[in-house]
């Protein structure tokens, strides 16, 4: 990758409130708790075919007794690394040390064996993945462009492709803001869809989005908080995200030059 350091951070996430905003901490826990139990119920009440699940070493009673709850079928395909915060790629897990099994979860099985073919093979069947997830296919092939190849946390692409401003080499403005596709602070759980966009423009992820957001309980303070004018500043692995309300920091692409994206109306 060009322009970017030869090292990663470890998977991390902090929110530092705004006087006088103090209760925003709790606000995005319990509205980012509801956009994860959502992804869920996509997938069982059949919207799409797919999604993805963590099957944690030290909560696995849970997370079994959940998935059945729900009649979703699990299959597994690999072991990682437990982290805290937001997670870009797996870590190998040492001996002895917490993990995840990270698997599909569907309500067909051979949906699922359908995904596991597509994991395993050489190279990684991306269409195949984003169409089992129900994805924009314009979403799919920007992944299947970008990740690993010139990004983890593609934000910056993202924002490229997207109405913008150029200010300098390094720094844009997204305007207008649409909530549905602001995905700047999805490092938080705070987003209206679940996948990494092409553009923040995207129409296909505004349909998508109103399936997502049909299952969230405190769906209008989401999308108050997506309203938001957001600022992403990225430098040397680290991402600040920042609007009114607080602050967010969280790990990102270690940029040798600082990269900032505006988005919505800045005041």
């Amino acid at each position: 990758m060009k322009n970017v350091y030869d090292f990663s951070l470890m998977p991390f996430t902090r929110i530092i409130p705004k006087t006088p905003f103090k209760g925003i901490k709790e606000k995005i826990d319990i509205l980012s708790s509801e956009v994860w139990y959502s992804d869920l119920l996509t997938i069982k009440n059949q919207d799409r075919p797919c999604g993805t699940y963590h099957i944690r070493s030290t909560n696995m009673f849970e997370d079994i007794t959940l998935l059945k709850s729900l009649n979703l079928h699990f299959e597994p395909l690999q072991k990682v690394k437990s982290v805290g915060g937001f997670a870009h790629k797996f870590y190998d897990p040492k001996p002895g040390e917490p993990y995840d099994v990270y698997g599909v979860i569907c309500k067909d099985e051979k949906h699922g064996l359908q995904w596991k073919e597509a994991h395993q093979s050489k190279p990684t069947d991306h269409e195949t993945i984003g169409e089992l997830l129900g994805y924009p296919s314009c979403c799919v092939e920007f992944f299947n462009e970008v990740w690993g190849k010139t990004s983890i946390d593609p934000i910056w692409e993202c924002a490229l492709n997207s109405e913008h401003e150029k200010i300098d080499d390094t720094t844009v403005k997204v305007s207008p803001l649409s909530p549905e596709t602001n995905i700047i602070p999805r490092y938080f759980g705070i987003r209206a869809t679940p996948h990494i966009l092409h553009s923040m423009n995207c129409e296909e992820s505004k349909e998508f989005s109103e399936m997502f957001l049909q299952y969230i309980p405190h769906k209008n303070a989401l999308m108050e908080l997506l309203k938001m004018s957001y600022t992403w500043n990225c430098y040397k692995g680290v991402a600040m995200i920042s609007n009114k309300m607080f602050v967010g920091i969280t790990n990102s692409m270690p940029f040798k030059e600082r990269h900032i994206v505006h988005v919505g109306e800045q005041k």
